[in-house]
């Protein structure tokens, strides 16, 4: 819909237990933030990459996007409660908060 190129890079099928529906909200909150700042940014070629891999004892998940980046004045906020950066009425702060959360 956005004309986003999403990239998936995996070497083999992982399995993995615990709470599939909160790991879910988890990944699609990310890849909506990279959404909202690839077109925010306004990218030519926009993309975000999703890497999977594993090694003997953990299974690691990459999510990253060519929209810029996060300042570095900002980067210690962003899983603060309420912490946004978009417009008013359009981010409650509290997505990364959540997300951070439930990995934990």
């Amino acid at each position: 819909h956005a004309n986003i190129n999403l990239l998936f890079t995996f070497n083999e099928p992982i399995y993995v237990f615990g709470f599939p529906n909160e790991f879910s909200q988890v990944i699609l909150n990310i890849l909506n933030n990279s959404k909202d700042a690839l077109l925010e940014n306004k990218v030519e070629d926009a993309t975000v990459n999703v890497r999977i891999n594993k090694d003997d004892d953990f299974a690691y998940v990459s999510i990253s996007d060519n929209a810029g980046g996060i300042p570095n004045d900002i980067i210690d906020k962003v899983f603060n409660p309420y912490f946004t950066t978009k417009d008013e009425g359009k981010g409650t702060g509290i997505g990364l908060y959540m997300s951070k959360t439930i990995i934990e």
